[in-house]
C-alpha cells in the first residue's frame, strides 16, 4: 500500500469526490487507528491513545 500512495500528489490523498466523501488520508487515519486499537492493544498491551473524532473528521480535505 505504500508504494501506492507514494505515486500519488498531496491534492490526490486529500481529495473528495463530494463534501460527505472521506479523502484517502482520512480512510488510512481510520485504518491505522483500527489496527492499533485491536492489534497493539489487545495483544501488547499498549494504552489506547486513539482520537476517533479526529480520525473520522473531514475537516477540509
Amino acid at each position: 500500500m505504500p508504494i501506492l500512495i507514494k505515486q500519488l500528489s498531496e491534492e490526490d490523498i486529500v481529495w473528495r469526490p463530494t463534501n460527505e466523501s472521506n479523502s484517502i488520508a482520512n480512510l488510512i487515519a481510520h485504518i491505522w487507528g483500527t489496527v492499533h486499537q485491536r492489534v497493539e492493544i489487545i495483544f501488547f498491551d499498549v494504552p489506547d491513545s486513539r482520537d476517533r473524532e479526529r480520525d473520522s473528521c473531514n475537516g477540509n480535505n
